[in-house]
């Protein structure tokens, strides 16, 4: 098999119809959908039978525990030379195959292909802002060969592996409700012993209201603040501290739905691992009084 197709799904069976329908019916392309324990059997059989042009294989896991974990089950079963992730409630742009199928076959060693994404919103019908920030990196990595796209590319999809990458180095999603695939973003690229970088889009990522990216609770909050230290520690082991998430985003992103305290415990935390503070000259000195309150004995 070429290709691999890897879904996790999670209540919504019009996404993923959706979604199958984007992808063409080829024989060197198979689909593996992973269903996270939230519809009967018979709802997947009946995807199965309306999909069954496609090669697919329809797994379910036993009980619900993320995508990550579903999309773990979808690497062991994948039996293709390139690795293809997608949400189930995205889809593949027209022509996104063929334009894969021309890039794979161009790039050489390249173990690693980044494509710029497109968004759409769901309840307006019109494009969202999602894929702005990955679009950027795509096109800094064109015009300055800027190395972020490697660390800061958090999603998996709108990109290909290739499948010796991911086995020569064990790498697999962490099995969190949410952040999952942030460590496996961050260990691919920085694996990949070469990448290849294009402006063509290929996928189109779905914003929503009430997603878990959308969704602020504080289990979730705790759980990202915990992906990001071990996103932080592994940039400092490998020289590439310039890459981490600083504290003043750290701050905004999580500071809120825990209060004070967590603030609290996110600023000792970021102080006591030297992590990057800011990416903003004018917080420095804000910075430094926080080292003062905060002084680590």
């Amino acid at each position: 098999m070429k290709y691999s197709v890897i879904i996790p799904h999670f209540k919504d069976l019009a996404g993923l119809n959706r979604l199958l329908s984007s992808i063409p019916t080829v024989p060197d392309i198979e689909c593996i959908v992973v269903d996270d324990h939230s519809c009967s059997r018979q709802e997947l059989a009946d995807i199965a039978q309306q999909h069954a042009a496609l090669t697919l294989h329809i797994e379910q896991l036993p009980s619900n525990s993320g995508a990550g974990s579903a999309r773990n089950m979808g690497l062991q079963i994948a039996t293709g030379e390139w690795l293809i992730f997608a949400d189930s409630d995205d889809q593949f742009l027209a022509g996104a195959f063929d334009t894969i199928r021309q890039k794979t076959a161009r790039v050489g060693g390249s173990e690693l292909l980044f494509f710029s994404p497109d968004s759409l919103n769901a309840e307006t019908g019109r494009q969202g802002h999602r894929h702005r920030i990955y679009t950027n990196m795509v096109e800094q990595y064109l015009r300055h060969s800027n190395q972020r796209i490697r660390y800061c590319f958090h999603v998996p999809w709108s990109k290909v592996f290739r499948r010796t990458l991911i086995d020569r180095h064990s790498i697999s999603f962490d099995e969190t409700k949410v952040s999952n695939d942030v460590m496996f973003s961050l260990k691919t690229g920085y694996h990949a012993k070469q990448i290849a970088v294009f402006e063509d889009k290929i996928y189109s990522v779905t914003e929503r209201t009430g997603s878990l990216t959308k969704t602020i609770s504080p289990e979730n909050a705790r759980q990202r603040f915990k992906v990001t230290c071990d996103f932080n520690c592994f940039l400092s082991k490998i020289g590439k501290r310039s890459f981490q998430i600083p504290l003043t985003r750290a701050l905004s992103l999580y500071g809120e739905p825990l209060g004070s305290e967590f603030k609290l415990e996110v600023i000792r935390c970021y102080l006591r691992n030297g992590w990057k503070l800011t990416r903003f000259p004018g917080f420095l000195s804000v910075i430094m009084k926080l080292k003062k309150i905060f002084s680590l004995k």
